[in-house]
């Protein structure tokens, strides 16, 4: 099985328990209060960015988008880096957490399923999906984060580019941005698997 088809079946059994499990409730002397199951998070580390660059690699062979798709995100010309090394700079200099990674794959899937129209990871689209999407996961998951001007240079853009790509990206998810913790581990178990 691919890691895209994993992916899909392990989304598809999270989203079918969601209801039953974030939803149900109890009643406690007059006052309704939400009982929510906890879902245990497994550890995040180093295998985490491995099986973000093997689904990231494995999208960009198989998607099969048109060179030719018009939007911001996809480059004139192949970057000069493969997807492998970029992630490695980005996870070097981005200073982020493990846990920055597992939402970046997160935002770019949201992006690949729900914005088929205007968004498909390719070898042209990936570098810079990758940096707008690592970048948003930094600025609403980590305590510290850092400017643009500093992401920007990192991944190799202007700052005016890189703000309107980050812009953009934004709107597409519709600023939405929040993770539950159950969709966060399935994913984070696919990255998991994904790097073995």
């Amino acid at each position: 099985r691919t890691v895209a088809r994993a992916a899909i079946s392990a989304k598809q059994q999270c989203f079918a328990g969601e209801a039953t499990m974030e939803h149900s409730s109890a009643r406690n002397d007059s006052e309704e209060y939400p009982v929510v199951e906890l879902v245990q998070v497994g550890p995040c580390n180093e295998e985490v960015v491995s099986g973000l660059i093997a689904a990231i690699e494995q999208m960009a062979e198989i998607s099969g988008a048109s060179e030719q798709m018009m939007s911001r995100f996809v480059s004139k010309r192949r970057p000069g880096i493969s997807i492998a090394d970029y992630v490695k700079r980005l996870r070097q200099f981005f200073f982020c957490s493990m846990e920055s990674f597992v939402l970046c794959m997160i935002y770019i899937d949201r992006l690949a399923q729900r914005r088929k129209d205007v968004v498909a990871v390719s070898p042209l689209s990936a570098h810079r999906l990758l940096a707008c999407a690592l970048t948003l996961a930094a600025k609403f998951h980590d305590d510290v984060f850092y400017s643009n001007a500093y992401y920007a240079k990192v991944a190799g853009f202007r700052l005016q580019d890189f703000n309107q790509l980050e812009k953009e990206m934004l709107q597409l998810l519709d600023s939405r941005l929040f993770v539950t913790p159950a969709e966060f581990e399935l994913y984070r178990g696919v990255l998991v698997s994904a790097a073995s």
